[in-house]
């Protein structure tokens, strides 16, 4: 179709409007419309096999083929030119048509407009009211949290504990929900009361509690100076027996010392042995070796250019598995010699440990001992009876560590 037989934009545009008769305008498909256009490259198609016989069978034969050069260095001039020929028809065949969509989005973007300038306002109206009611919704639950936090912190400090849902002191217990949302005058003149009349109560037995403490406390004190001079003086007479006594077991620990390091030498040397023999296997035509995680199979390049499919995938088959066998067989005795290690390292630090703790005098092991009773890990307890028996036991724990 030539540019002068075209219709223009607004003519495209309203092709489906009623004609003056009152009958419609007939309605182009895409390819109706389009086929005029396309029958610009019919010349390109029907010059295409004549190209191809020309052309397709061009050859370079190395580096001394001149006339193959010269030949292919036409032919890539003589195509250029023609594929560019192309893109201009392309270019020309599209313009009405870009034309045509710059068109429709003008109209699209002028209804979007005026649409908008009358949604718009209604929107603002409808954000207004929605923006109004979050504030007083967030207004009211931050004064809710104010006055939980404060409660909270009176509660708390009169002794009431709060478990996510309710607080509660012995057998009197609020939910969260009465707590915050009550008047002041119901939390002033009924809740608070109660939990002060418990907080009293349990504050009066624990200061008779403490003054029973001060004064077991007192005599403990005593007792301990009685010991500690007792022990000062037990201690002044083992003095030279323990000396002697530290000199006979240092020799006898040096020489079982040197021979359980050389026990342990000769079983890592025979180990270390063993493992290296499981390194490497070699068999005929093939050798493989592995470590903790690489396996590598060597071949000849040769066999694996004649093997056929089946055999390649037997082959591969075959040596994988012995290779996961392998590799099963020398992680077990890695972990054998772990396990080896762990257990010799473990008896040389229990055989130095009861040597050391033979060594030490009597206020030495009555220290150890104290440690170790102290650092057993305390349980968790719900109940507040237990939980109180549990208190006084890390009491009397912190008292041993002071003895």
């Amino acid at each position: 179709m030539s540019k002068s037989n075209k219709p223009n934009v607004e003519e495209a545009i309203l092709v489906d409007e009623p004609k003056e008769n009152g009958s419609a305008a007939p309605i182009q498909t895409v390819d109706q419309a389009v086929k005029p256009e396309l029958a610009r490259f019919d010349k390109y198609e029907a010059r295409y096999n004549e190209l191809k016989a020309q052309y397709g069978a061009i050859k370079i034969n190395g580096l001394e083929d001149r006339d193959g050069y010269s030949e292919a260095k036409t032919a890539v001039r003589e195509l250029r030119t023609i594929r560019t020929g192309s893109e201009d028809d392309r270019k020309a065949a599209k313009s009405f048509y870009l034309e045509c969509g710059r068109a429709i989005d003008k109209k699209a973007a002028w209804i979007e407009e005026t649409i908008l300038s009358l949604e718009n306002p209604i929107k603002k109206q409808i954000e207004a009211i929605d923006t109004e009611k979050d504030r007083l919704k967030a207004e009211k639950i931050a004064m809710e949290s104010k006055r939980l936090i404060g409660r909270t912190s009176r509660l708390k400090e009169l002794g009431a504990d709060f478990d996510g849902n309710n607080f509660f002191s012995d057998d009197l217990s609020y939910e969260i929900s009465v707590v915050r949302e009550s008047s002041d005058q119901l939390f002033e003149d009924n809740i608070l009361p109660k939990f002060r009349k418990i907080f009293e109560t349990k504050e009066a037995i624990r200061l008779q509690e403490q003054d029973k403490k001060d004064v077991e406390a007192a005599e403990l004190k005593r007792q301990q100076e009685e010991l500690e001079r007792q022990k000062k003086e037990l201690a002044d007479q083992q003095d030279k027996l323990r000396i002697a006594k530290e000199k006979a077991d240092k020799e006898s620990a040096d020489i079982a010392e040197a021979e359980r390091k050389k026990k342990i030498e000769a079983e890592k040397k025979l180990i270390l042995e063993r493992v290296h023999q499981l390194q490497e296997i070699v068999w005929t035509g093939l050798s493989y070796s592995y470590s903790r995680d690489t396996h590598t199979i060597l071949v000849k390049q040769e066999q694996l250019i004649q093997m056929t499919e089946d055999d390649f995938v037997k082959f591969r088959d075959t040596h994988n598995s012995r290779v996961a066998k392998d590799r099963l067989e020398f992680q077990k005795v890695q972990e054998e010699i772990a396990t080896k290690n762990a257990e010799l390292k473990r008896q040389g630090e229990e055989q130095k440990r009861k040597e050391e703790l033979e060594r030490a005098s009597d206020k030495e092991k009555f220290t150890i001992y104290i440690d170790h009773v102290t650092a057993v890990p305390y349980p968790e307890l719900k109940s507040r009876y237990w939980r109180d028996k549990l208190n006084i036991v890390k009491e009397k724990m912190e008292e041993l560590k002071e003895l």
